[in-house]
Parts: C-alpha cells; structure tokens; sequence
C-alpha cells in the first residue's frame, strides 16, 4: 500500500507548517530531518517525538499531558512507511 507524506508551509513568514501522512495530520513532532543525497538510491527521513509511552500514569493530570495513545497512533502509522526513521526522546522532570 502506497503512503504520501506531506509538508506544508504557509504564511507570509512561513509560521505555519504541518506534516501529513496521507490525509492525517501528524502531531507532536520534535525535530524533522530530510536527507537527499543524489549518490544513495534512497532518501531518507528522520522524526523525533518525545516518548509520551515511557510516562507513568500517575504523571498524567488534566490538561498538562497529552495522553499517549495518540503517539502509539501516530507511530503505527509512520512505521508503515519504508526510509523513515523514528527517534522518541524521553522527558525529564524536575
């Protein structure tokens, strides 16, 4: 099955960019690097979400964390795209 990843920028100043995998937008990404190089067959993409998965629940409170089941989500989805590269980043708190 054929997936299409987009990026989209817009405004004057480009302050608004979103990412899509097909028609669904792609939140909490941290960092988003595109690698072209005209000597590899492939290029590649690298995405960075923090690692809402390795929270413990008792951290969770209303309003102050989004729930990670929407990361899983995500991530199912951008697993099924070949040359993608996920890194989950993970929180400290003080």
């Amino acid at each position: 099955m054929s997936h299409e990843l987009k990026i989209v920028v817009s405004g004057e100043t480009t302050e608004l960019m979103e990412i899509y995998i097909n028609d669904k937008k792609i939140e909490l990404i941290q960092d988003i690097k595109l690698s072209a190089n005209a000597n590899e067959k492939y290029h590649k993409i690298e995405i960075t979400f923090p690692n809402l998965l390795a929270i413990d629940s008792s951290q969770y409170r209303d309003g102050e964390l989004i729930q990670p089941y929407g990361l899983q989500e995500t991530l199912d989805l951008v697993s099924k795209i070949p040359y993608i590269k996920v890194n989950l980043v993970d929180f400290t708190f003080d």
